[in-house]
């Protein structure tokens, strides 16, 4: 696997739909999405460019600083609504109106004429939205590249995007040791794997292709319920039992691990949730969901190909990115984690 380049490890993954994702505001999602368009371009790969929500501002609205704009290449296709296509200097033509209406205006597919320059992509904000776009990607696509965040998770969804990059920094920590230890939190939640018993995931898919919880015991499904997001995980008349597969087709919450662990008082069973976007509970829970060998496993795992480390922070605070690096390293290694950690800035990356 080569190693030195994101589109190359992208490629080599065989990923023709990449997410990016910012674990945090300034976290450098725009710097590596940017590195990927430039890449692509060298390459001779040819690119539709969507964002999940809206990015490309000149001004950050939290921090009131300038952030990087999202750079758009000669001849490159790219998503977003009519008002801010308009309102940009960059030069392209309509390729596909997408039939989609936002108060910024349709939302169309343009592709740029012989001059690249900056602009704001919006306009896709739900993953339906977003998944329609992709069944409307020019045939001539090679890579759609979605501008994605993590609270915007359903942008890294499996049945969306073959991969993602995620983008961390000293945006989420004032020390090498805790940025590392709150990018290792996101990235063990995605790239939880599979329950490897295939009779027990066929009996999952059918849960949750249902849009219901439910109980599975011995390979059989034995208990649904339908109050998915609410407090019932369980049928009351029904036990969790040691060898149990819980699978849970809602949001994966604190509330709803506390019910588990307290409520139902699970031991040595697992919990089965759709994919790594689901999950949203914290490090203690995690951490209680193990001590009470209750094993977390996904239907449709994600397939995480590359960290990208911003070393700087807007709040004028920076830490070494060569440490911040191997720190990273060291502890996907302890992990079990093989994926490759870029600074796009650095001179051994340039």
């Amino acid at each position: 696997m080569n190693k030195n380049n994101l589109l190359k490890l992208t490629m080599e993954n065989s990923v023709s739909c990449l997410a990016i994702i910012g674990l945090a505001k300034n976290a450098g999602k725009t710097v590596a999405l940017n590195t990927l368009i430039r890449e692509a371009v060298e390459a001779d790969v040819e690119l539709t460019v969507a964002s999940y929500g809206r990015d490309g501002e000149d001004i950050d609205a939290i921090t009131q600083k300038e952030k990087p704009l999202i750079f758009i290449p000669p001849n490159t296709y790219f998503v977003t609504a009519e008002k801010l296509f308009e309102k940009s200097s960059l030069q392209g033509a309509i390729v596909i109106d997408t039939g989609i209406d936002t108060l910024l205006g349709k939302v169309k597919i343009y592709k740029s004429g012989t001059i690249g320059d900056s602009v704001e992509l919006a306009g896709v904000n739900r993953g339906s939205r977003m998944m329609k776009i992709k069944e409307l990607l020019p045939e001539d696509t090679e890579l759609f590249l979605i501008d994605g965040a993590l609270n915007r998770r359903s942008s890294a969804i499996p049945s969306l995007t073959h991969g993602i990059v995620l983008a961390t920094g000293a945006v989420v920590g004032n020390t090498v040791e805790l940025i590392v230890q709150r990018t290792m939190d996101e990235v063990k939640r995605f790239t939880l794997t599979p329950c490897p018993d295939e009779q027990i995931l066929r009996a999952a898919g059918r849960i949750l292709g249902s849009g219901q919880s439910g109980l599975i015991r011995n390979g059989e499904i034995i208990a649904l319920t339908d109050n998915s997001f609410g407090k019932t995980i369980v049928p009351a008349h029904c036990r969790v039992e040691s060898g149990d597969f819980l699978v849970y087709s809602g949001a994966l919450t604190d509330s709803a691990a506390e019910e588990i662990i307290y409520e139902y008082r699970a031991l040595d069973c697992t919990l089965i949730v759709r994919d790594g976007t689901r999950i949203f509970i914290s490090r203690r829970n995690m951490n209680l969901l193990k001590k009470n060998r209750i094993r977390l496993c996904v239907y449709e795992p994600i397939k995480l190909i590359a960290l990208t480390v911003n070393p700087y922070s807007p709040y004028d605070f920076r830490v070494d990115s060569e440490l911040l690096r191997d720190s990273m390293r060291e502890s996907l290694c302890r992990a079990g984690i093989e994926i490759p950690v870029f600074d796009v800035l650095a001179k051994d990356y340039l």
